[in-house]
């Protein structure tokens, strides 16, 4: 246990001591966007939740997860965010092989 932590902490210590690296800024990002806890297999609606929360309309994950899930064990579906942020006046555009539509 003593090995473990004195390898942790030397481990921290270097990470620190390492010089940063340059990062450059995102062209775009949303300031003060909320945090909505996610529950097991909700990463999807918890994020449209905080996009949501970002416009001042609170929604319940479970409501939009009822909305773009087939089951409650089954992935979002892709099609259903449109229709789901369209409710809202959003609107959501699919990106496939990184290339953003005009």
């Amino acid at each position: 246990m003593r090995r473990r932590f004195l390898s942790l902490t030397l481990g921290a210590l270097l990470t620190l001591a390492l010089p940063a690296r340059a990062v450059s800024q995102p062209a775009l990002a949303l300031q003060h966007l909320p945090v909505v806890y996610q529950g097991w297999n909700d990463c999807g609606p918890a994020s449209i939740a905080m996009v949501l929360a970002y416009y001042d309309f609170t929604v319940p994950v479970q409501t939009i997860s009822r909305a773009t899930k087939p089951s409650p064990a089954s992935y979002m579906q892709v099609e259903a965010i449109e229709r789901f942020v369209s409710r809202y006046g959003l609107r959501s555009v699919q990106i496939r092989g990184s290339q953003i539509p005009c």
